[in-house]
C-alpha cells in the first residue's frame, strides 16, 4: 500500500471515532480512494496547495460511474474532502505547511437550473416502474421528500401505515423527524410488504432483515436504485433529460410549493435546517408566474393594449380548465385512497 493508502486509511479510522453518520464516512472513503488513484506512489508528505488545485482540474477531465463527466459542484465537493484530509495531515505533524490554507475553488455556477420532473412527468415515470419494490421506493421519496440514504434506511418499525407517518433516523444532521406520505405511497407499500418484499427477504443476514427496502445480499443500495430509476425514465420514454434520484426530492418540494404550500411546512417536511436552503425551490414556481405574467399582463407587452373582452374570455375559460383539474385530481385521489384503505384493510385481515 502506498503512504497515501496508508495515512488515508488512519484518516479513515479516525473519522468512525466522530459522530458522523456511516454514509458520510463511506463517502469520503470513496474520494480519497479517488484522489489516490490520482496521487499514485508519490509520498503524500510532499503534497502542497498547487496538488489540490491539480486533482480539480484532474477530475474536470473524468466521468463517473454513470459515464457523465463530473460537475462542478462535485468537483469542488470532492476537493475540498481532499484539502480536510491534508489539513489533518498538517494538525498531526505529517506536513510542515497546510495545503489547506488559503485554497478555494471559485464557486460553482449555478446559472444552469437543475433537472427537475413537471408533475406529468413524474406520474409518467411512476406510472412506468414495474416492480413494486421500486414503485413503493420511489412513490415514497416522491410523496415525502426524501433523500435517497433516507429512504433506504427507513426500518420496518419506523413505518406506520394507518397513520401514513413514518420516522427518518438520522437524516442530515443527525436529525430525527416525522414525516407523512400520501395514500398512493401507502397503497405502493402495501402491495410490496404483501408480495415483493418476501421475494427478496431469502439470503437476508440477519441484522438487515429491519429495513423496509431489502434485496438478497441485504439492504437495498443507491447505486442499484439509480440504475433502476435511470430504467424507469427510459421505460417512460423522456430521453435524457438529467433527472437523477434527487430530483425526486427536488420535485416534491417544486410541486409543493406550486400547488400554495407554505414554504415552512416544505422546510420541516425536508429537514432543512434554514430556511434560505427551502427558498432556492421557489426560483422555478417564480419563473412560471414570471412566464404567465409576461403573456397577459398588458403593462408588460411592449405596447400597452386596454383588457378586452375576448381577454377576459380567455382568463375565465382558463379559470374553468383550472377548476376542472383541480376536481379531476382531487377525484382521483379519493378514487386511489380508497383502493388504498380496501387494501389494507384485507391486509389487516
Amino acid at each position: 500500500m502506498s503512504s497515501a493508502g496508508l495515512f488515508i486509511k488512519s484518516y479513515i479510522e479516525s473519522l468512525k471515532g466522530r459522530a458522523l453518520t456511516v454514509s458520510y464516512t463511506k463517502t469520503v472513503e470513496a474520494i480519497l480512494r479517488c484522489f489516490a488513484g490520482f496521487w499514485g506512489r508519490r509520498d503524500i508528505m510532499r503534497l502542497c496547495r498547487d496538488d489540490l488545485y491539480a486533482f480539480a482540474t484532474w477530475l474536470r477531465g473524468r466521468f463517473t460511474q454513470t459515464g457523465h463527466l463530473f460537475k462542478p459542484v462535485t468537483v469542488k465537493q470532492y476537493t475540498l474532502a481532499v484539502a480536510q484530509f491534508a489539513g489533518w495531515l498538517f494538525r498531526h505533524g505529517h506536513l510542515a505547511v497546510n495545503p489547506a490554507d488559503g485554497f478555494e475553488l471559485a464557486r460553482p455556477d449555478r446559472s444552469t437550473p437543475r433537472a427537475i420532473p413537471t408533475r406529468d412527468e413524474m406520474e409518467a415515470i411512476l406510472d412506468a416502474i414495474p416492480t413494486q419494490r421500486e414503485s413503493a421506493l420511489f412513490e415514497l421519496m416522491y410523496s415525502s421528500g426524501l433523500r435517497i440514504s433516507e429512504a433506504l434506511s427507513v426500518e420496518l418499525a419506523d413505518v406506520k401505515l394507518e397513520e401514513r407517518i413514518l420516522l427518518v433516523r438520522q437524516g442530515k444532521g443527525k436529525k430525527d423527524r416525522y414525516v407523512p406520505f400520501s395514500a398512493m405511497a401507502r397503497l405502493g407499500l402495501i402491495r410490496y410488504l404483501q408480495n415483493d418484499r418476501k421475494a427478496h427477504m431469502a439470503g437476508v443476514p440477519d441484522e438487515e432483515r429491519k429495513y423496509l427496502f431489502v434485496q438478497s445480499s441485504g439492504r437495498l443500495n443507491s447505486r442499484y436504485t439509480g440504475k433502476r430509476w435511470r430504467d424507469a425514465i427510459q421505460q417512460a420514454e423522456l430521453g435524457n433529460r438529467g433527472f437523477t434520484v434527487h430530483s425526486i426530492r427536488h420535485a416534491c418540494a417544486t410541486h409543493l410549493l406550486e400547488n400554495g404550500a407554505d414554504i415552512r411546512y416544505v422546510q420541516e417536511l425536508l429537514g432543512h435546517e434554514s430556511l434560505s436552503t427551502t427558498q432556492r425551490y421557489t426560483t422555478v414556481s417564480c419563473d412560471k408566474i414570471k412566464a404567465v405574467y409576461r403573456t397577459y399582463h398588458p403593462r408588460e407587452n411592449e405596447q400597452y393594449v386596454d383588457v378586452d373582452a375576448e381577454y377576459l374570455d380567455q382568463l375565465a375559460k382558463l379559470e374553468a380548465e383550472l377548476v376542472a383539474s383541480r376536481e379531476n385530481t382531487r377525484q382521483k385521489l379519493q378514487r386511489r385512497s380508497n383502493t388504498a384503505c380496501r387494501i389494507g384493510n384485507l391486509a389487516l385481515h
